[in-house]
């Protein structure tokens, strides 16, 4: 979340098959964030929800993009939680201050070629898994 400060809420997997979205775990544990949270502050006007994109390497993380709105893992990130990210972001839009927060558990977002996940659409869903 950015307002007047930067706060890693959560590092996520994405997987993919070729250029194909299939999903994400989250939270995964990162230990130097640093350069993530640099390269947010470096673009100017951020607010909210920001998603960076970035490729570990052995030498540091290449940032890739960065996303100044929710992506598909947002809906882990309620069940990883237990709170509700989008009242989290409009209350901050509102000045008030994102309490500290702390994963419950680890989740698993799957796309899926299905119509009965958590959100479906043109024959595919998006399903959660969740692990304590």
């Amino acid at each position: 979340l950015i307002s007047d400060d930067v706060r890693v809420l959560s590092i996520n997997s994405q997987e993919m098959d070729g250029f194909n979205y299939t999903g994400a775990k989250l939270p995964l544990c990162i230990e130097d964030v640093e350069l993530i949270v640099e390269a947010a502050q470096r673009v100017p006007g951020l607010f909210g929800y920001v998603g960076v994109d970035f490729i570990l390497t052995d030498e540091l993380p290449r940032i890739l993009e960065i996303n100044p709105r929710p992506t598909t893992p947002i809906i882990g990130l309620n069940h990883a939680f237990d709170i509700n990210i989008s009242e989290l972001i409009l209350n901050n839009g509102k000045g008030e201050h994102a309490p500290e927060i702390s994963p419950k558990r680890l989740v698993h977002v799957k796309k899926t070629r299905s119509e009965s996940g958590y959100v479906s659409c043109d024959g595919f869903s998006i399903e959660i898994e969740e692990t304590l």
